[in-house]
């Protein structure tokens, strides 16, 4: 009776190790997945950036987000005459959230990298709709905005970001000559 039991917690103990290890183990598959699609849009937005490509830039942005954008193509002169020199380094933060309502998925990151380059040091912030089940028309980049570091103090509230489709560009900005 006694080694019964003893079998018995024994068993109820290794299956719920088992499930809390498959938890973690599912947890750190989606953190892996998270940073590999931020890093892959991350290096496919410096890429085009340092290929002076706007039309590569243009095509990462969703086709709802690109109707919802306030003149695009503006938007991408802005930050191709913004962006300098070649990638030296990068920092990130992201954060990742998804949904999943009877059937219906949503996925996406928030990032943030801090790229030093040969001229210059950047923030770079985007959003990237990774799936929509309901909606494809929305998966891919929401908003690029890309800021000299020196004037983050300036013109972005970190705090209250004003979260718009395509891309930012300062108050202060009056077009590409």
């Amino acid at each position: 009776m006694v080694k019964r039991k003893i079998l018995l917690v024994s068993i109820l103990l290794l299956t719920m190790s088992s499930f809390i290890l498959l938890c973690s183990l599912r947890e750190l598959l989606v953190i892996k997945r998270n940073h590999d699609s931020a890093n892959n849009r991350f290096l496919n937005i410096i890429e085009a950036l340092e290929n002076d490509d706007n039309e590569k830039i243009k095509d990462m942005f969703s086709l709802n987000a690109l109707k919802a954008a306030d003149d695009i193509d503006d938007g991408i002169d802005y930050i191709m005459n913004l962006y300098k020199g070649k990638l030296i380094s990068k920092k990130v933060t992201y954060e990742g959230s998804s949904t999943d309502y009877q059937g219906e998925k949503t996925s996406k990151l928030k990032c943030i990298y801090t790229v030093k380059t040969e001229e210059s040091e950047y923030s770079i912030f985007f959003i990237d709709k990774l799936v929509d089940t309901k909606n494809p028309d929305n998966v891919g980049l929401y908003m690029l905005q890309i800021d000299k570091v020196e004037d983050k103090d300036k013109e972005i509230d970190w705090e209250n970001r004003l979260i718009s489709a395509g891309i930012y560009r300062p108050s202060d900005y009056k077009g590409i000559n």
